[in-house]
């Protein structure tokens, strides 16, 4: 979701000043994505109300936003559970399959 910089900062746990210093570096070099920590977001300057006229946006992944590192292991337990019933899934398939073939062979 797209968020100003301000809450951007706060949301990356940094200061608003190295996140402006950030993008004024990604502007200079071209670039349409800022690196903050090793990590890479992309920005955008929007029209706003006042003098400046800009507003710095940063998008950030609703994955940031979730703080409870708890729920985050449980996601990732729930993912990776589901990739393991997918697998032993296939795995008793194929096996199903090589007994189904060889009963075929083994009657000829």
């Amino acid at each position: 979701m797209w968020v100003n910089s301000r809450q951007a900062a706060e949301i990356l746990g940094v200061n608003l000043r190295k996140l402006q210093r950030c993008v004024v570096k990604a502007q200079n070099n071209g670039q349409k994505i800022l690196a903050i920590d090793t990590k890479y977001f992309s920005y955008s300057y929007t029209d706003g109300i006042g003098r400046g006229g800009k507003t710095l946006q940063i998008w950030i992944d609703d994955a940031l936003f979730n703080d409870n590192p708890s729920q985050k292991e449980s996601d990732d337990e729930k993912n990776s559970a589901a990739f393991c019933g997918e697998w032993i899934v296939d795995i008793l398939w194929t096996a199903m399959m090589s007994v189904i073939c060889f009963a075929k062979l083994a009657k000829k």
